[in-house]
């Protein structure tokens, strides 16, 4: 099949007069025709519009390879959910994604990026290990005087001053 013969398939797939063809990749009617049937070879900037304007392959236009048509958002959308086993509302939260304006879409990926980062911290916060409370200090009990009291505290703290050296 000939360049030209391409351009005709294409037309006539999207089911398009010559016209209607020229019309929205700016040229005249018998510019198309005369492309359609060999006389004239299209400038690399009339493939490009046509490639463009239309979602078609390059390469099969220029050369017969691969499908006429690029993927479509829908097909591309289609074989992602396919692949990742999306459920229907997680194929339309992504589908709804895509069609925000570029600042809604930042605008989200801020948002999701403060919940996240939030969320780092806190797990964070779980694996950092605590400092133990303030030892209360113990009362002294009745009937002891200050001094028997003193040395039982001195006693205990060097006691938990050997056991910490062992370990």
């Amino acid at each position: 099949m000939t360049l030209g013969e391409r351009i005709k398939k294409v037309r006539k797939e999207l089911n398009l007069t010559q016209q209607q063809f020229a019309d929205k990749i700016v040229m005249k009617r018998n510019s198309v025709a005369l492309m359609e049937t060999g006389k004239n070879n299209p400038s690399n900037q009339t493939l490009f519009a046509i490639c463009r304007t239309f979602r078609v392959n390059e390469e099969w236009l220029r050369g017969g390879i691969g499908e006429m048509f690029l993927k479509t958002d829908g097909n591309i959308l289609s074989e992602l959910a396919e692949e990742f086993n999306l459920s229907d509302k997680q194929k339309a939260v992504i589908s709804a994604f895509l069609k925000l304006t570029d600042e809604q879409k930042d605008a989200i990926i801020e948002a999701i990026s403060a919940v996240a980062a939030e969320m780092e911290q806190l797990d964070a916060e779980k694996q950092t290990p605590k400092a133990p409370p303030p030892a209360q200090e113990e009362k002294k009990p009745e009937g002891i005087t200050e001094e028997e009291w003193r040395w039982i505290q001195q006693r205990r703290e060097a006691k938990e001053g050997q056991n910490a050296v062992a370990s």
